[in-house]
């Protein structure tokens, strides 16, 4: 007789998005569910658990012995439970800021797309405000977000209490929710890849609320096959739109061609020893020989310089140059409008490259190798892009 309920899928029969799906198992291969008035608790755990034998058959005696007496048995092998995904909440995000955060939120995005389950992600509460997840997130989410409707650094005081405190919630539903917790967070940085691009583990599909932590998420099969969905989802709200539009429309107006150049600045002057740090002086050279290779004069040209730090406009002199001063959500996805960026080796760049599907050419303090960026005229996988691992 059947002692246990086990999460294991029975093998040649599947239900999606069933909650209360039941398969029987008996010798001659025979399959059907029981109807939900019957519901046995669920839980997400992949260990089994004994169940009464005298319920049991109980049970199967009252539903089905009249109509179905092929499926009362005394030799009944197993009994098996169906259980799906049906919500998935990215809990920890891993510390970095708008950017890395946006890869991965995309990345595991895009795995709801294909399951066709909702993505929750209270993690985000520092750019909620800028988005347009509020209305599909739970009550504390939208509550506590409400105290980052000015877009502040991480160093910021109130960002710092607000990932402390948020630290505390996270760690303590990870601590109780341990067996359905998906991380990607390792030592050398290396990327879990999710679906379609990768099956997901198997012992978290019997997880009804999945819970992912870590920034390094990917998605590349995933981003490609919903990169319509996906560019239409992470708009930016109106009101930032709006501006973004209006600037970039400015500029276009003069009929030249936009090249978006990101310096980024901060802790890349100290980070890793300098070694990605770009001065303005050499992103200058750059934007130069950008014009010499493409056979580019000044007056054909607009450039829109954005940056975490201020902008010597001296540098600049002789150039066409406007200077962005928006917040970190505007400057990427004004970027994300220009033609071309020109930028340092940031995910920050390469984000706005792929949501404009525009190239992103890495500047170095090396000379260029010009003939790799030859012909590019959209998106691409840059191989100088080293900061974001894809």
């Amino acid at each position: 007789m059947c002692t246990s309920l086990s999460h294991t899928h029975a093998s040649g029969y599947s239900v999606r998005g069933t909650r209360s799906a039941r398969v029987i198992n008996t010798p001659d291969t025979t399959r059907n569910t029981l109807p939900p008035e019957y519901p046995i608790t669920r839980q997400n755990s992949p260990s089994t658990r004994p169940v009464s034998l005298i319920h049991f058959s109980f049970m199967i005696q009252k539903l089905y012995h009249k109509n179905n007496n092929d499926l009362y048995t005394d030799n009944c092998e197993c009994y098996h439970e169906t259980v799906m995904v049906h919500k998935v909440i990215i809990l920890k995000h891993g510390g970095g800021e708008l950017a890395n955060q946006l890869w991965n939120y995309m990345s595991i995005y895009a795995y709801g797309l294909e399951r066709k389950i909702p993505v929750e992600n209270p993690s985000f509460f520092e750019y909620h405000s800028f988005f347009r997840f509020l209305p599909n997130e739970k009550l504390p989410t939208k509550a506590f977000s409400i105290f980052f409707r000015k877009f502040r650094r991480r160093s910021h005081i109130i960002n710092r209490v607000g990932r402390i405190k948020y630290a505390l919630i996270s760690r303590v539903i990870a601590s109780l929710k341990s067996s359905c917790v998906f991380s990607s967070q390792n030592n050398t940085n290396t990327v879990t890849y999710l679906p379609p691009t990768s099956p997901l583990p198997q012992r978290f599909e019997t997880c009804d609320h999945l819970y992912f932590t870590g920034w390094l998420f990917r998605n590349p099969k995933g981003l490609e096959k919903y990169r319509n969905e996906l560019t239409a989802v992470f708009t930016p709200r109106g009101s930032t739109l709006t501006r973004i539009e209006t600037i970039v429309g400015n500029l276009r107006k003069s009929g030249k061609k936009v090249i978006g150049v990101h310096i980024r600045q901060g802790d890349y002057k100290t980070f890793k020893g300098g070694v990605y740090w770009i001065d303005q002086a050499r992103m200058r050279e750059v934007m130069e020989e950008y014009m010499r290779e493409n056979s580019l004069s000044p007056d054909t040209i607009s450039f829109i310089l954005t940056s975490d730090g201020p902008i010597d406009e001296k540098i600049f002199n002789g150039l066409s140059v406007t200077i962005s001063r928006e917040d970190a959500v505007t400057d990427l996805y004004l970027l994300s409008k220009t033609d071309v960026i020109i930028g340092s080796d940031s995910s920050f760049g390469h984000f706005a490259s792929w949501y404009g599907n525009i190239p992103h050419i890495v500047a170095t303090k090396s000379p260029i190798d010009w003939s790799y960026h030859k012909d590019k005229r959209t998106y691409f996988k840059n191989q100088y892009c080293t900061m974001i691992q894809l």
